[in-house]
């Protein structure tokens, strides 16, 4: 008898991340319309204070804008509930990315602030809500239920590639040209660019999929509309946006270490600037599928690795308050946010994974995605208006220790959920 012919190194790479050949393409495309259209906001990370002074606003209108992105995007995760399921990724993905591309370039020329406040509206609802919402969805569907983890991860790979190359761009135009808002303009117009440019890609590329099985138009709303409440009643969304939503206080906290290290230990921008780079893209890029493989191959599940990463998460805030604030301490300092980084981006590499491994429905994973997002992401809407008015309001030393208080908290809620939904799955484990 034949030997069966040795499996490719191509292959093996296929089965080990869960795709097919065609699988991995529409994956990609997805991935790379997922991190563009927020290639704008991402300039906020690394240059700060000349994003913000190029626009002419202080610390507390920054934001409130970036809270009104996440109150609009929350509000937008409702009828996310059923469009991402009534109508087709490719579809939403692209009108997203080419409204929110056309915008950018408005925004770019530093209108007036209620101008912002009107783009970034328009922001909050095209790049949440039915957009990321459908995002998820794809991911879940198009990865195999054994791969959930290790697909979000690799998501989130190659999402912090794409960061890490729109912020270095960002960097050196800011840098090369030598003028906060000729430099801004600039880096905006080209990501606007992208951002279009990855809306056509989404349109050529992917497909119309569509999971309902109606056949008239009628049919078919109603059962989106029946999906939405059965994906209300699952305990796993409820617990998988909770755990979602500590997770993300603490990312949130994460983007404003720029300023806590040009105003607390008065590292000079352009250093504290490579610094968030490094620190956010960059581990982005490693962390994340190092976390979705850890979680599916040594843990067994994305719930028991969430478990253990909150508890440590919890240990490293604990120590950054505590820590003294001086100069003789800053290496100290950043050795420790270098690690919450690294254990966060391993944790959003995975936090949406539970409701793959839960086995929900095809026919309603859009609609489970959209009710852990609304929870999940809501962190987005208050967090930065509170943050930015404690640094207007307190010295930064104080306004900082408040800050990485909430963070701590917000990791707290996130291990105790995880803890009751990996009870939760090995009941529901031992039934099956």
């Amino acid at each position: 008898m034949r030997a069966a012919p040795a499996m490719s190194l191509k292959q093996r790479v296929l089965d080990k991340l869960g795709f097919t050949k065609k699988t991995l393409i529409r994956f990609i495309v997805i991935a790379l319309g997922s991190q563009f259209i927020y290639s704008i906001n991402a300039i906020r990370v690394v240059l700060y204070d000349p994003f913000r002074e190029s626009m002419g606003i202080s610390n507390t209108q920054m934001g409130f804008l970036f809270s009104l992105l996440g109150l609009v995007g929350l509000f937008a995760y409702i009828p996310a509930t059923w469009f991402t399921d009534r109508f087709s990724s490719r579809k939403i993905l692209t009108a997203g990315l080419i409204l929110v591309g056309l915008s950018s370039f408005y925004f770019a020329t530093a209108p007036a602030y209620p101008v912002l406040l009107l783009i970034f509206f328009v922001w909050g609802f095209f790049q949440d809500g039915p957009f990321w919402a459908s995002v998820l969805k794809s991911v879940r569907c198009t990865a195999s239920e054994e791969k959930q983890a290790t697909a979000f991860g690799v998501l989130e790979l190659i999402r912090g590639s794409i960061e890490f190359f729109t912020n270095t761009v960002a960097i050196v135009m800011f840098s090369w040209i030598g003028d906060s808002l000729l430099g801004m303009k600039v880096a905006m117009s080209v990501n606007a660019g992208f951002i279009i440019a990855s809306g056509v890609l989404c349109w050529l590329i992917l497909p119309e999929d569509n999971f309902l099985q109606g056949e008239t138009q009628k049919e078919k709303n109603r059962e989106a509309w029946e999906g939405v409440k059965k994906a209300l009643l699952i305990p796993e969304a409820w617990l998988t946006g909770l755990t979602a939503c500590g997770i993300y206080t603490v990312y949130v906290g994460i983007l404003w270490f720029a300023p806590f290290l040009t105003k607390v230990y008065s590292l000079p921008v352009s250093m504290a600037a490579v610094f968030v780079l490094f620190n956010t893209s960059l581990t982005r890029m490693v962390a994340s599928p190092l976390g979705g493989m850890l979680a599916d191959n040594m843990f067994g599940s994305a719930v028991n690795f969430m478990r253990y990463v909150l508890a440590g998460v919890v240990t490293l805030l604990t120590i950054v308050i505590i820590l003294p604030k001086s100069d003789a301490l800053l290496y100290i300092g950043m050795g420790v946010m270098i690690l919450i980084t690294i254990s966060v981006y391993m944790l959003r590499g995975v936090y949406f994974a539970p409701i793959g491994e839960m086995h929900t429905p095809k026919a309603i994973s859009g609609a489970t995605m959209s009710v852990a997002a609304v929870v999940g992401y809501s962190p987005g809407f208050w967090m930065n208006t509170i943050n930015g008015k404690l640094l207007d309001s307190y010295e930064p030393e104080q306004a900082y220790i408040y800050i990485f208080c909430i963070m701590l908290v917000g990791a707290l809620v996130g291990f105790i959920c995880a803890i009751v939904m990996n009870k939760r799955i090995k009941k529901l484990k031992v039934q099956h």
